[in-house]
């Protein structure tokens, strides 16, 4: 590998190794039909804040590509070349989620299989705050700010996320086994993001706290959430040894496509509400013009305009988004441009 990669390169693959794990399509697929489920509609600005070479943009359903905009994140440069090559009509930024400066309450939908380990992440963002002593839940966290209010997320993290001890399907620990080669339980988070001072209008969704559930081995303490639907945990929990640690919680069971797809019925159904740009929420720009485009390489600073593709854009971060300007006003782009240039030349020649 050293013969064949750059030092970045081969720096930047060898700092991915620890998450370069594959997601069953299986599990893929079942958390698309989730967000189907939920009402994701056309047109939708979609975020994967871990993308990898981009399983979840290849099984994304395809009567919901029709005008969607999907924005992925990469840490490793090899692979994030990789799924440029593969979704091309896709923005990827080729860096680590805590170096991205995506707009906050924009996104429509969060997908994605997002790190997970006992390890902090830095963020001056995010300076001071609890989310950052562990990475899967800092991408949570980060992942929740980019959502719009209404909006709808489907993370895949580790079971330590809902199972702290301190103050939305469960899949066995075999679920990344063929794929990942790894043995670890996984929750799919399914979570809305309510409107700034909004209250619940559900009842019974509380997830915050443990309660205790019996298992052959003995009481284990799981998320409240689990304990009271243990139809959503697809297998059994049980008191298994690990290479980490005896008798560590776990969710035994072989990952069953019938009862994934059973979990997902039970799912909420017609919860995406409409963008309507109000408090905290970022306007939706114009359908044929709402990309996000690399900033990368660019003099503008940050919040500046520059005019991409004959649009006028603002850049927030490393992304250029499409301006939405009040009125009715047209940029006079590229061929005024090329008028200009042609007067300057001839004013350089001496001409008039």
């Amino acid at each position: 590998m050293r013969q064949n990669l750059s030092p970045e390169e081969y720096d930047s693959a060898r700092g991915s190794t620890p998450n370069a794990h594959f997601t069953s399509p299986v599990v893929v697929q079942a958390l698309w039909q989730a967000m189907e489920r939920f009402g994701l509609t056309l047109g939708a600005q979609i975020l994967e804040p871990s993308m990898g070479v981009g399983h979840f943009f290849g099984l994304m359903p395809e009567p919901l590509l029709p005008g969607c905009r999907r924005t992925g994140v990469e840490l490793d440069s090899i692979t994030a070349r990789i799924a440029k090559q593969l979704y091309p009509d896709a923005s990827i930024l080729a860096k680590g989620f805590e170096d991205t400066a995506l707009p906050d309450n924009f996104f429509d939908a969060v997908v994605g299989n997002i790190p997970f380990g006992n390890y902090p992440v830095h963020d001056p963002a995010y300076r001071n705050s609890p989310v950052t002593r562990t990475i899967h839940d800092y991408f949570l966290a980060k992942s929740l700010d980019k959502l719009r209010a209404g909006g709808v997320m489907a993370l895949i993290t580790s079971r330590y996320t809902m199972d702290k001890q301190d103050s939305t399907i469960r899949l066995p620990n075999t679920a990344f086994k063929a794929n990942a080669g790894t043995e670890v339980t996984t929750d799919i988070l399914f979570l809305q993001k309510r409107a700034p001072g909004s209250a619940s209008s559900r009842e019974g969704e509380a997830w915050r706290e443990l309660a205790p559930i019996d298992t052959p081995d003995g009481a284990v303490s799981v998320n409240e959430y689990f304990a009271r639907h243990p139809e959503m945990m697809l297998g059994e929990m049980r008191l298994e040894g690990t290479m980490y640690r005896e008798r560590e919680p776990t969710l035994a069971g072989e990952l069953s496509p019938v009862r994934l797809a059973q979990a997902v019925a039970s799912l909420p159904d017609g919860i995406c509400t409409a963008r309507n740009a109000g408090p905290g929420e970022q306007a939706r720009p114009p359908p044929e013009s709402a990309d996000l485009v690399e900033a990368d390489g660019t003099d503008v600073k940050d919040g500046g305009y520059a005019v991409r593709d004959g649009l006028l854009a603002i850049r927030r971060g490393p992304v250029f988004e499409t301006a939405k300007v009040r009125g009715s006003v047209r940029v006079a782009y590229p061929r005024a441009a090329r008028r200009l240039r042609r007067r300057n030349a001839l004013a350089r020649r001496g001409g008039c």
